[in-house]
């Protein structure tokens, strides 16, 4: 498939619109070329007089720096290389919010209003002022976020709750130890009476004043001696039977003559209920095995 090349764009009526019976010349590849086209790269020009000096380049650098004391740097092609000299660009007059040399600002037609605010704040004197300033121990230089600090107060509260439930629960766990210490003295003292659950401890006792003596209670020996049993001699005879000052109650309540009999199922089973049904039938059981080798032995 052939390629074909679009026409120039050159506005000539003549060449867009041919009238039917002129027949369209098909565009030229390219250029026509010279037939000895010029190099394009320039030829470098040779300086005047080079090449009439014959003094060999080892011996001619020796010289210059007998006489100079420095090597020469760059190229042995004779150019002589001008030493530049640094432009000193004289102080601009310092500009000044009333001085009458600063002329007004005014957005020029065709400028946008970005480009005129730029040049605004290239035009205030405070523009290229730096910040210099001296770091001060304890302050930080960080510029907290609006998202950070409602990170942080977040975190303030979260550590706030935790540590109100962590002091709770511990509250709760000393209870929980000195209500069961309380409850064990109980069990091992069967005439006192075991606390009632949901019943409000007793208040605190007064502080004593200075000088003053408790005798409101008793010796703490002979409360002692009472709770705890002493062990019998073997020798010992009863005069007279126990006196209880409280009744021993029972381990289970008992409402209007049922009791319950759990016998020896453990704890673990689970409820009293379900205790006694697991006694039942393991009473059931023995009776059946009993019967059944009674029933052997006389066959």
């Amino acid at each position: 498939m052939p390629h074909k090349h679009k026409r120039k764009a050159d506005g000539n009526e003549n060449n867009f619109d041919l009238a039917p019976t002129v027949r369209a010349a098909p565009l030229p590849v390219g250029k026509a070329r010279a037939p000895n086209p010029a190099p394009r790269r320039k030829k470098r020009k040779i300086a005047d007089g080079y090449g009439e000096d014959d003094t060999p380049k080892a011996f001619a650098r020796l010289m210059y720096l007998k006489a100079t004391g420095k090597i020469r740097k760059g190229l042995d092609d004779g150019r002589q290389s001008k030493p530049k000299t640094r432009k000193v660009d004289d102080p601009a007059p310092e500009d000044t919010v009333d001085s009458e040399a600063q002329a007004k600002l005014k957005i020029m037609p065709g400028e946008k209003l970005s480009e005129f605010a730029q040049r605004v704040n290239q035009a205030l004197p405070l523009s290229e002022v730096q910040k210099k300033g001296k770091k001060i121990e304890g302050v930080s230089d960080h510029k907290m976020t609006r998202h950070e600090k409602k990170l942080r107060k977040l975190q303030d509260g979260w550590r706030k709750e935790e540590a109100r439930l962590r002091d709770k629960e511990l509250e709760e766990r000393e209870l929980a130890e000195e209500e069961q210490d309380e409850l064990d003295m109980m069990w091992e003292d069967k005439t006192a009476d075991l606390p009632v659950a949901g019943k409000k401890k007793k208040k605190g006792k007064r502080k004593l004043v200075a000088g003053e003596v408790d005798d409101r209670e008793e010796d703490p020996w002979e409360a002692l001696k009472k709770q705890r049993q002493q062990r019998k001699g073997l020798h010992d005879v009863v005069t007279e039977p126990p006196t209880f000052e409280k009744i021993p109650r029972e381990i289970f309540k008992v409402k209007n003559g049922a009791k319950v009999n759990v016998g020896n199922i453990p704890n673990a089973a689970g409820s009293l209920r379900k205790r006694e049904e697991l006694g039942e039938e393991r009473q059931t059981i023995i009776e059946t095995y009993r019967a059944l080798m009674e029933a052997k032995r006389n066959h």
